[in-house]
């Protein structure tokens, strides 16, 4: 009897633990959820890399031909962008 109920508990725990797993990282707004491994940038588009509550975020915007990747940062107590460099993306 004890036995049953051992492999009952340990099949509602993964089965639960599968749910968890999988809602944190299908919600983006969740603190759980894993990050993306890339950022695609496309001519004209605007990428932000951070969480929009954090005060260090990554600002990259394309030219219009888009080889040109230019880097902008803000940081703690500064909501203006600061420009910090230019990339030539081939």
């Amino acid at each position: 009897m004890a036995d049953t109920r051992f492999w009952r508990f340990l099949a509602v725990t993964f089965v639960a633990g599968v749910f968890y797993l999988a809602h944190g990282l299908h919600d983006s707004s969740s603190a759980g959820a894993l990050p993306g491994l890339t950022h695609e940038v496309q001519a004209g588009d605007v990428s932000i890399i951070g969480k929009p509550n954090n005060n260090n975020l990554k600002i990259v915007t394309t030219a219009d031909d888009g080889h040109t990747l230019y880097v902008w940062s803000t940081t703690t107590g500064s909501d203006i962008p600061k420009y910090v460099g230019k990339v030539l993306a081939r």
